[in-house]
């Protein structure tokens, strides 16, 4: 795509976006951005007109605060980080979340895993059978050392965990200038998914979820 279109000249590749400052003159925003070569390790800043965010949102996993996870002494992963069901093989693992990741993860897992424990908070759970190996769990209550409690009152010993719950919006490259919230998930305050409401040549790209990503976010 890049080479039909002629887009290298235009791309710096292996580049660490490291700040992004909003420098305002005579009622004119233009963006200060700081960029790190990261072959070279030099910095440059340079001046832009507008800037289109397009960091994504599946790299920063979204951990939740489950009483007790501190005593867990098994191995606990995010699914961000998760590669080869192999190395659950004979383990007892425990599978946080059952959107898509955690139902894929699962179905893999229980291939080589001794017992797969499907957690999640859906109020009636999965309709199909998964695996012979594989239970559907309420939602974690609290955790002591490898024992798991659940909120419909049973309990597993658990080896492996892991969490398949999202991931946080997350923009640390920005300004402190710049309001961008992401309470709950969301990123405020923005138009129409798409622009900052308070500073127009501010742009944001793939917010939305459950979607085709490629198709929607092609400019």
């Amino acid at each position: 795509y890049a080479q039909h279109f002629n887009l290298f000249p235009h791309i710096k590749l292996n580049t660490l976006v490291k700040h992004v400052e909003p420098v305002t003159s005579c009622d004119q925003t233009t963006w200060l951005v700081t960029y790190k070569n990261m072959a070279t390790l030099e910095e440059t800043s340079v001046r832009f007109d507008a800037v289109i965010l397009c960091n994504g949102h599946y790299t920063v996993g979204n951990i939740p605060n489950i009483r007790g996870k501190s005593t867990f002494n098994g191995t606990s992963i995010h699914n961000h980080q998760y590669r080869m069901p192999e190395k659950y093989k004979g383990r007892n693992v425990c599978i946080l979340g059952a959107s898509w990741s955690g139902i894929d993860i699962a179905i893999e897992v229980s291939k080589y895993a001794e017992k797969v424990y499907l957690s999640h908070n859906l109020p009636e759970g999965l309709k199909a059978k998964i695996a012979n190996n594989v239970e559907q769990r309420a939602s974690i209550e609290f955790i002591n050392g490898k024992t798991f409690h659940f909120r419909d009152g049973t309990s597993a010993e658990i080896d492996d965990f892991i969490y398949s719950t999202g991931y946080k919006f997350t923009y640390p490259f920005m300004s402190d200038k710049v309001t961008i919230k992401t309470d709950d998930n969301h990123v405020e305050p923005i138009y129409k998914h798409l622009v900052h409401a308070d500073t127009k040549n501010l742009f944001f790209m793939g917010l939305l979820r459950i979607v085709i990503p490629f198709p929607m976010f092609h400019i």
